[in-house]
């Protein structure tokens, strides 16, 4: 499966989901862009505007870093959570809380 992390160098949501590919060793490929330079087919692929967005197979994309994270959680053997649904629920909630912190 190809996957194309599309983000700022310094956008910590970006960095978060390259932790995550770089962790589950997630073939991947790395597209670096400048925020004040977007090249023109970047509106076409992120529909918000933002950054990180995760290109699967060079034509659906997922934005949103905890969506694209637990995607990638969900298509690996090397899960990042724990397989008990209660603590995978208490894990995702401190998840959520530092994402608004």
């Amino acid at each position: 499966m190809k996957l194309e992390l599309i983000t700022f160098a310094s956008c910590p949501y970006g960095q978060r989901i390259l932790i995550t590919l770089l962790h589950t060793n997630s073939p991947h490929k790395l597209t670096v862009i400048e925020p004040g330079n977007l090249p023109a087919w970047f509106k076409q692929v992120s529909p918000l505007g933002n950054v990180p967005i995760l290109r699967v197979e060079n034509k659906d994309t997922i934005f949103e870093s905890s969506v694209i994270n637990n995607y990638l959680n969900q298509i690996t053997t090397n899960s990042l959570l724990p397989d008990d649904p209660l603590h995978s629920a208490i894990c995702c909630s401190w998840i959520e809380f530092c994402s608004t912190c």
